[in-house]
């Protein structure tokens, strides 16, 4: 049976997104929740965060809508989960409440700083 994923991309798109694990990946990858993955979106390639596991794939597609193949993730890029599983209600409330167009930040949010290589600036007091 095959393992579809529930993945909340590093981008702005409206909802989290389905992939499918390939068994090359599944025999290693333990728990898979609260860890990052390495997906394609469109032309590029981008992280995102596993929300669930063996989900079924979400709506593909609506009347008049193009439909779209469910893509294999690249790569697993961490070997634990940088999150509990028991965090992602949280997220899924916060996404919610501050209506946001993109959850991805409240995920990013939960991990360490740092960790997707993106530079932060940060305001200081001038001591002169």
């Amino acid at each position: 049976m095959p393992n579809y994923l529930e993945i909340a991309v590093a981008a702005p798109v409206a909802t989290s997104l389905s992939y499918l694990l390939p068994e090359e990946l599944a025999d290693k990858s333990g728990t898979l929740i609260g860890r990052r993955a390495l997906v394609p979106l469109g032309k590029r390639r981008v992280t995102g965060y596993i929300l669930a596991e063996n989900q079924p794939p979400q709506e593909l597609a609506r009347e008049g809508e193009k439909s779209f193949a469910i893509k294999k993730i690249i790569s697993l890029l961490d070997d634990t989960p940088l999150f509990h599983p028991e965090m992602v209600p949280f997220f899924r409330w916060i996404d919610s409440t501050l209506l946001s167009l993109s959850s991805r930040p409240c995920y990013q949010g939960g991990t360490a700083g740092g960790i997707n290589g993106e530079k932060q600036q940060t305001a200081g007091a001038d001591r002169r």
